[in-house]
């Protein structure tokens, strides 16, 4: 399951790479979409880097939690 889920959150993180990038001399103040496509894609590499985190430790959790049981 992560594995899938993983894949989705690093597509999505290229995908805000590529549009940071192409929308790199346009500041978060500028007209509207130019502007706005570079602030929510600063805020798309951030977000998707705590949600791949996110889900890296829940699936240790689910996978060490059974072991740590006690009986």
């Amino acid at each position: 399951m992560l594995a899938c889920a993983g894949t989705l959150v690093v597509l999505a993180e290229v995908a805000a790479a590529v549009v940071f990038r192409r929308t790199r001399g346009v500041g978060d103040d500028d007209d509207p979409p130019p502007g706005r496509l570079h602030f929510f894609a600063v805020a798309a590499l951030v977000a998707n880097v705590l949600f791949l985190t996110a889900m890296v430790l829940d699936t240790i959790a689910s996978v060490f939690g059974t072991l740590c049981r006690q009986g």
